[in-house]
């Protein structure tokens, strides 16, 4: 719920669901490339996949997602699931909630995962690809159905936005942090 209200406000309000996805790729060259996939197989990469404020042992503080007239904070708990023989790893939502006007929406939830996958193309070039889908699920004030698909088309490319973006600063992350981590000896 967007907030407190009495069981008449929730009478009139609606589920609903919105969707985002990204995928980005990128080449990387150079000297350091060879230990892209050591440090994705490591632990060292969660900080870098793990993104977003931890405002608890258990939950990250995600950036806000800007749609029309409020920011939804996602709040959500986060996994990684190694796939070492496909060079592939999977950061999925345990749990997800937002944070509407500064209070955490329990009528909310947010589903998805982030698969990473790189390989090696052959002369010190390695190529690295995120593909996000998420799912978010709301509570909102009712309207008619014509409006609530628009709001729906709406919030749905404003979150694929996010994913976009997000996928954007995670590969830039990515290919910053592989090139300053050392590997234990």
């Amino acid at each position: 719920m967007f907030g407190g209200g009495s069981e008449q406000e929730d009478s009139r309000r609606v589920d609903t669901t919105l969707f985002g996805s990204a995928r980005q790729q990128v080449s990387l060259t150079g000297p350091d490339t060879e230990k892209l996939s050591a440090f994705l197989r490591s632990a060292a990469s969660n900080d870098v996949l793990l993104s977003g404020e931890r405002i608890s042992p258990l939950h990250h503080e995600l950036e806000a997602v800007k749609f029309m007239h409020f920011a939804v904070v996602p709040v959500v708990s986060l996994g990684i699931e190694r796939h070492h023989e496909a060079d592939e790893l999977v950061v999925r939502i345990d749990d997800g909630h937002v944070r509407l006007n500064g209070r955490l929406s329990r009528s909310s939830s947010i589903e998805g995962t982030n698969t990473v996958r790189w390989r090696n193309i052959g002369d010190g070039q390695w190529s690295i690809e995120t593909d996000i889908d998420l799912t978010l699920k709301l509570r909102i004030p009712w309207m008619p159905r014509p409006a609530l698909r628009a709001w729906q088309a709406t919030g749905s490319a404003v979150l694929s936005a996010a994913c976009k973006r997000n996928a954007r600063r995670l590969l830039r992350d990515v290919s910053e942090a592989h090139a300053a981590w050392e590997p234990p000896a």
